[in-house]
């Protein structure tokens, strides 16, 4: 941080309460504990929580951290939970992975005589769940063929997947015919996506750390279990017991001979995990 951001946190600080150290730790073992996000101990992190839950304290009439931590319900620990995850996100991320998914992956599911479940883990606003449901379109498999099933912690990026309404930057590495295909214009600069793709999808409110209690029993709807497993951008910002507990329970709900498709800087899993690792070109996907 340089002096200048430096001065105005302090500046910004002296308006409101300032998080001490022993309430920022044990808000950080909230965090971890509730939902597997790691929060880094340093100086900046303590800030830019502080400047985060700002806001939750003055729609509380609180007065102090020490105070807001000791309020800290089940409702409460949901927004903090949503004002530190990481909610960045937009339709085709990781394109080359996606074309795999597409030209070699889909080709291979439509061959089952059944249907196809594909689950997208940690979905945010949805623009994840939104590509996959285009891509199985675009080989016809969407039409009562599909389902895909969008989960997150978040209640409020869940509520934002139903609406399906996108800005200009969840397009920014779209190729505009399909935007053009399978969204409408609001006139507003916004754009909705169509009946066909949001019926195709099913957001779910779920917590990966707690998934025995939230998904495993009834397995967000795919009682056989997934075809494909999208988790990516989202084990990076857990810890390492969180990563074994999310994968663990990843790989029991995976088909066997299902796909489970990672960040790029996630795509070393631990060992033990029970996955194989198949390259295909030059993208890195497990299987199970």
């Amino acid at each position: 941080m340089d002096q200048m951001s430096a001065k105005k946190e302090k500046e910004g600080r002296s308006r409101g309460p300032v998080l001490d150290e022993a309430t920022f730790q044990n808000l950080r073992r909230r965090i971890t504990s509730a939902s597997g996000i790691y929060v880094l101990s340093d100086e900046n992190s303590r800030f830019l929580l502080e400047r985060r839950l700002m806001p939750r304290l003055r729609q509380r009439g609180l007065t102090s951290f020490v105070e807001y931590e000791s309020l800290l319900d089940n409702d409460e620990l949901d927004a903090l939970l949503d004002v530190v995850a990481i909610h960045e996100t937009y339709f085709f991320r990781e394109k080359r992975q996606l074309r795999v998914f597409s030209e070699q992956i889909i080709p291979e599911l439509a061959l089952l005589p059944r249907p196809i479940n594909i689950w997208s883990a940690g979905c945010s606003t949805g623009e994840e769940a939104y590509t996959i449901a285009m891509l199985l379109a675009e080989h016809g498999l969407l039409d009562g063929r599909s389902e895909v099933i969008a989960s997150d912690l978040s209640n409020r990026v869940i509520e934002s997947g139903r609406r399906g309404m996108y800005g200009a930057s969840s397009f920014r590495t779209t190729e505009p015919n399909f935007r053009d295909k399978y969204f409408e214009e609001d006139g507003h600069g916004l754009w909705r996506a169509s009946d066909s793709l949001r019926s195709a999808l099913r957001f779910e409110q779920s917590n990966l750390v707690g998934f025995d209690e939230s998904l495993g029993q009834k397995a967000i709807g795919a009682g056989e279990g997934f075809d494909v497993i999208f988790c990516r951008n989202v084990l990076m910002y857990f810890d390492d017991s969180a990563v074994k507990k999310t994968l663990k329970s990843v790989h029991s709900l995976l088909k066997d001979g299902g796909y489970l498709l990672l960040g790029h800087a996630e795509s070393l899993l631990p060992i033990g995990s029970g996955f194989k690792p198949v390259q295909i070109g030059r993208e890195l996907v497990h299987k199970k």
